[in-house]
Order: C-alpha cells, then structure tokens, then sequence
C-alpha cells in the first residue's frame, strides 16, 4: 500500500498574514472589494449581477462535463466485467 503523503504547508505572504476579523460585508461588497482592489474596476450592481451569472454558469458547466466524464468512465468499467 502507498504510503499517504503529508499536504504541504502553504507560506502566507502579505494579507494573508494579519489576523481576519469576523466578515460581516455581504457577497455583493466583497466582490466589489476585491474587483476594486485586485483589478482598479469599480462594479456597478448590473456589472456584479453579470459577474456573478457568468461565473455560475461556467461552473455549472464543469460539473456538467464531470458528471459526463464519471458516467463514460462508470460504463467503461462495467463494459470491462
């Protein structure tokens, strides 16, 4: 049996060092916190709802595909039996 491997330990740089206080902004200011501060754009509400939508559907549609993926590999091996 293989032997499990230890996860390894990520180094926190930056933020990710200060200690985080309990978020109470909603989804909506966070993501526009995070537009603002990682890419200068500011977000109106119809540009966050759009944001918001196409992200959604592009991970439906990976769970889509993997779904897909499990039920060829799942009647590949029961075509192996």
């Amino acid at each position: 049996m293989a032997k499990a491997r230890k996860p390894r330990q990520l180094e926190l740089v930056g933020e990710a060092r200060r200690p985080r206080e309990p978020d109470t902004a909603t989804f909506e200011e966070r993501a526009k916190t995070l537009f603002r501060d990682r890419f200068g754009v500011e977000l109106s509400d119809d540009d966050l709802r759009e944001v918001t939508q196409n992200l959604t559907t592009y991970f439906d549609l990976l769970n889509e595909w993997d779904r897909q993926d499990a039920k060829k590999q799942e009647g590949e091996l029961s075509n192996d039996e």
